[in-house]
């Protein structure tokens, strides 16, 4: 799953640096809408959202799902989204709710940093932690100190300010376990791979129109 502020943005592809311009995003994602109304994604979904998390839920936050890794992901975890959420759910069709801006179930997992992490692919372990860290850091006792003193690391791609599809950070989060890491460039050099082979659109078009 991926996820960003909606902020718009213009660019041309491969070269050109994305320009953030908040004063298009609405225009854009009219646009998608009915463009995307036309397309038979099987194995995708994008939606818009409330802002998540803490942040201002003015601000709206586009969600990315890959089906396949989203259920795969609600399976293997069940027993973490399960307590976090309250109570059973069915993790196939839960799925189709990330469009519902009042479920109770994705409001809830997506202002939890551990679920939200483990959705992003951030990596049980550091998704955990970094959950602790921010409820137990500011405290004053062992626990606190503990995870105050934990060694977070960042990926130094989060200084990419312009990111062109040659030139594009991975996603930025504190980390204590590399793995990810090392995950996310292995994507990325297959996405890169990928782009420079064809026309940008074409190649995203018919990768979310795959069915696999």
């Amino acid at each position: 799953m991926l996820y960003f502020r909606c902020h718009s943005f213009e660019s041309n592809l491969e070269t050109t640096p994305l320009i953030w311009k908040e004063d298009n995003m609405a225009k854009y994602w009219d646009i998608w809408e009915r463009v995307s109304s036309k397309l038979q994604m099987h194995d995708y979904i994008i939606t818009k959202r409330p802002g998540i998390q803490n942040e201002d839920s003015r601000v709206d936050t586009i969600l990315i799902l890959n089906r396949k890794e989203v259920l795969y992901t609600l399976e293997k975890y069940y027993s973490d989204f399960r307590e976090v959420f309250g109570e059973d759910f069915n993790p196939s069709s839960i799925i189709n709710e990330v469009k519902d801006p009042n479920s109770f179930f994705w409001n809830t997992v997506l202002k939890h940093h551990a679920m939200l992490g483990i959705l992003l692919g951030y990596g049980y372990m550091n998704s955990w932690i970094f959950h602790w860290k921010d409820r137990y850091a500011e405290t004053t006792n062992n626990r606190g100190k503990f995870f105050k003193a934990l060694p977070f690391q960042t990926v130094d791609d989060e200084k990419i300010q312009y990111p062109t599809v040659n030139n594009f950070p991975l996603p930025v989060f504190r980390f204590v376990d590399p793995k990810p890491i090392e995950k996310y460039r292995k994507e990325r050099d297959l996405i890169q791979k990928k782009y420079s082979q064809g026309d940008f659109l074409t190649i995203t078009i018919d990768q979310l129109c795959a069915h696999s």
